[in-house]
């Protein structure tokens, strides 16, 4: 048995079938970048062990939280199954401390 090379035929030009649509507002876009500072914030410790008094990673988490509600970003992931699911799941956890007091 040997070896040999497939000459496949190419791809055939085509059009594409869906076109981008961008559907996030300013604020979404704004949004989105302050999240990535609070992550950046989250995961640096620099600020924590220099600047730790100033508490800028729970001052950023109070931003973020209020972009998400004054966006309705997160209406996006109540749309799917998963996330309404991800939603339950503290509701669930919850639930089910209270029953072991």
């Amino acid at each position: 048995m040997s070896a040999s090379t497939y000459y496949g035929q190419p791809f055939p030009l085509s059009t594409p079938i869906a076109v981008a649509v961008d559907e996030t507002s300013p604020f979404q876009r704004l949004g989105f970048n302050v999240l990535l500072v609070f992550v950046f914030l989250a995961f640096s410790r620099i600020f924590d062990v220099k600047l730790g008094s100033l508490h800028i990673t729970g001052i950023a988490y109070r931003v973020v939280s209020a972009m998400v509600l004054l966006s309705r970003g997160f209406l996006v992931a109540l749309n799917t199954n998963i996330g309404i699911y991800r939603l339950l799941r503290p509701v669930g956890a919850v639930q089910r401390v209270e029953d072991r007091q």
